[in-house]
């Protein structure tokens, strides 16, 4: 018996999640740490803020800036060739392939789920190949919402880290925390859409009070590295 080329198992299901999964907590550590080097509540003539200009700190953010725009391209990316976890190409598949019998009795069991029906939450779990298809209407959506940040990102990634581009200067590479931020945001809400509805769970990217907070606190209080 032959297996059709363009099934989708559970197995390649799972390892995207788990891909996506990563991608989204590395670049929200670097996001949350980011926060905390941008924050200047005491303003620009406190001590706080002359620790962050240090040279050190400044590295820092530009590391944490680079490893986000880097992981957020893996999601984003246009062409999914090189690129196994980005959004464009996973929804090509949830909404073109056909679905293995292994998802196909997964998504079946979010029917008679027992927790489901008791929480009354069954009608927000996916039961079919057409219930994460009629999701990935609104998905695709913001998608284009925010194509402007989409591609600040990947044109920051291509032209500045990836492949330095002598004309850089005059690229438009005018990317921001917040168009992070928000790119951030968007790649949660499409894995709480896609991934929590198909397992009826809900995964935490909030982190602790970063570790760098705590550095900084020992270098206003004298202490040194």
């Amino acid at each position: 018996m032959s297996i059709p080329n363009n099934t989708l198992y559970l197995s390649e299901v799972v390892k995207y999640f788990s891909g996506v999964q990563k991608i989204i907590s590395s670049a929200s550590y670097c996001v949350h740490n980011l926060r905390e080097l941008s924050n200047h509540p005491e303003g620009t003539e406190s001590l706080n803020f002359k620790v962050k200009q240090m040279l050190f700190f400044k590295y820092y953010a530009h590391q944490m800036f680079f490893i986000s725009v880097v992981e957020l391209t893996k999601l984003y990316a246009q062409n999914g060739d090189n690129h196994h976890f980005c959004f464009k190409q996973f929804f090509h598949r949830l909404e073109n392939w056909e679905y293995g019998e292994d998802l196909k009795n997964l998504l079946k069991s979010n029917i008679v789920s027992p927790d489901a029906i008791d929480q009354g939450l069954t009608k927000h779990l996916h039961t079919s190949k057409e219930s994460i298809v009629s999701q990935l209407i609104s998905l695709k959506k913001q998608l284009d919402e925010n194509s402007e940040s989409i591609q600040k990102v990947l044109t920051h990634r291509s032209k500045l880290y990836a492949h330095y581009d002598k004309n850089v200067s005059k690229l438009t590479l005018s990317i921001s925390l917040n168009d992070i931020e928000c790119l951030l945001e968007l790649a949660k809400s499409i894995y709480y859409n896609l991934h929590g509805r198909i397992y009826y769970t809900e995964t935490n990217f909030d982190f602790p009070e970063p570790k760098i907070k705590s550095i900084i606190q020992m270098i206003e209080k004298g202490y040194y590295l």
